[in-house]
């Protein structure tokens, strides 16, 4: 008799607990996806951000090999002698980038300078309008001054410039705000070489 109250004694204390145990399950039921819920848009952000990042920094590596590449015509005389020096050093760029960007979009500016220390990098950005302009530091698009990208480029034994200006548009919402003036990027690619004397 007494093992039998020692028996029933324990399967209710286990029968206890395991239905306490049971009831606190069925209170979590729903807690990861609720979770789940609350974090996914929050990491699929950062995930979307760090990707768009990730391709523009692949995409700007692509543009500076090309421009580097590309402006060995010009250091060799090679587009100068060609009677058109941008058209030879655009289809040159564009051969190498044109799967990843969009040649069309690309500005081109190529200038010579007497000495090393008088080059300059022009601080640009394109505007609410879609317009490369110096950067003025107002907001208002109505006082921009246009930005004239020319291409002339130096002779023998002369120092050129060659800027590939470029911008990106970011899909990821406000990281162009982040990292720029707005949904979009202007980037920069500068190559500066002294002219082999070719002649």
């Amino acid at each position: 008799m007494t093992n039998q109250l020692n028996t029933d004694s324990k399967s209710s204390k286990r029968n206890w607990f395991r239905d306490f145990f049971r009831d606190k399950r069925r209170g979590t039921q729903g807690v990861v996806a609720l979770e789940f819920a609350l974090i996914a848009p929050v990491f699929l952000y950062l995930l979307m951000g760090i990707l768009e990042v990730s391709i523009l920094l692949f995409v700007n590596s692509v543009v500076d090999g090309a421009a580097q590449s590309a402006a060995r015509k010009i250091r060799t005389g090679e587009a100068q002698q060609s009677g058109d020096t941008e058209t030879a050093f655009r289809t040159e760029l564009c051969a190498s980038i044109t799967s990843i960007y969009d040649c069309n979009d690309i500005e081109l500016d190529v200038s010579t300078h007497s000495t090393f220390s008088s080059v300059s990098i022009p601080d640009v950005k394109v505007n609410g309008n879609g317009d490369l302009v110096y950067v003025d530091g107002d907001s208002d698009d109505s006082n921009d001054v246009l930005y004239v990208a020319s291409v002339t480029a130096g002779g023998a034994s002369e120092i050129s410039v060659v800027h590939v200006i470029y911008s990106w548009d970011f899909a990821t919402p406000m990281i162009g705000e982040l990292v720029g003036d707005g949904s979009s990027i202007s980037l920069f690619t500068t190559v500066v070489f002294r002219n082999e004397p070719y002649e």
